[in-house]
């Protein structure tokens, strides 16, 4: 009955250390995963925000002369002063 008993705490004592070290490989790969997750992201795709396409101003294909530029100008200028 004496060697029952030594096999059992050898046994327990194994159990243990492979818990602690099932516990810390754990720890260890969850951190690994939290310390790259930019970098995960970046090679799987997955939550990768995509900025909207922006379009260019369209611009205008008529050309304004300087007279007609200066007279609306004035007409602009005008407006402001009287909503003042």
């Amino acid at each position: 009955m004496a060697t029952k008993a030594r096999r059992k705490k050898k046994g327990g004592f194994k159990v243990f250390l492979l818990a602690l070290f099932f516990v810390f490989t754990t720890w260890a790969a969850a951190f690994l995963v939290w310390l790259f997750w930019s970098d995960i992201e970046k090679l799987s795709g997955f939550g990768v925000r995509r900025p909207a396409p922006q379009q260019a101003p369209k611009q205008s294909k008529e050309k304004i002369s300087e007279g007609e530029r200066k007279k609306l100008d004035d007409v602009i200028k005008r407006r402001e002063r009287q909503e003042k």
